[in-house]
């Protein structure tokens, strides 16, 4: 279970950040990238909550 969870976490969220930090020509540390798609999920959360929201 614990693989299963690493894996996804570093598809979705340090693939994430990686492929918008490369958009600025940056290659920092895997923690950054990390926070940076997680950041970006969590407001493509709020902006679906916020848009099927009544």
């Amino acid at each position: 279970m614990d693989g299963l969870v690493d894996i996804v976490l570093g598809l979705l969220f340090v693939g994430t950040g990686r492929r918008l930090l490369a958009l600025f020509g940056k290659r920092p540390h895997t923690i950054a990238m990390f926070f940076t798609g997680m950041a970006f999920w969590a407001v493509i959360g709020l902006l679906v909550f916020k848009a099927f929201d009544r």
